[in-house]
């Protein structure tokens, strides 16, 4: 009976481990395990990978230029009231993603640049 027992925890553990590891059980994999996965699988030469990088960065580059744009075209919309409560709003959506993210519900492991300042890639 307890050889059993071991023997089924064992089996569990095994699963259990490997679901641990993996990206749905982390979050989606930061910028550089995607980019290192997508150069596998397409095979990239170097120069390919290194052309690919700066398309995603400069991708990543306009559209933050994008929000901020559209941040203070919609501040001229807005009364003074209004913009302070946006910004609170912001905040708040912030702080959920943030509960998200640490409690292991969201996608992302700190290599979203969310909301402008926040934690950038790690690589």
């Amino acid at each position: 009976m307890k050889k059993t027992l071991i023997a089924l925890l064992c089996a569990a553990a095994i699963p259990a481990a490997a679901w641990a590891s993996s990206d749905d059980y982390r979050g989606r994999p930061d910028r550089a395990e995607r980019m290192e996965r997508m150069a596998q699988r397409l095979q990239l030469t170097d120069e390919q990978r290194a052309a690919m990088e700066t398309l995603f960065e400069e991708q990543r580059a306009e559209r933050e230029a994008m929000r901020d744009r559209m941040r203070s075209r919609m501040a001229e919309v807005l009364t003074p009231e209004q913009r302070t409560r946006m910004d609170e709003m912001r905040e708040e959506r912030r702080e959920r993603w943030r509960e998200k993210r640490h409690d292991g519900r969201h996608g992302h492991r700190g290599d979203c640049d969310y909301e402008r300042g926040e934690e950038r890639e790690r690589s």
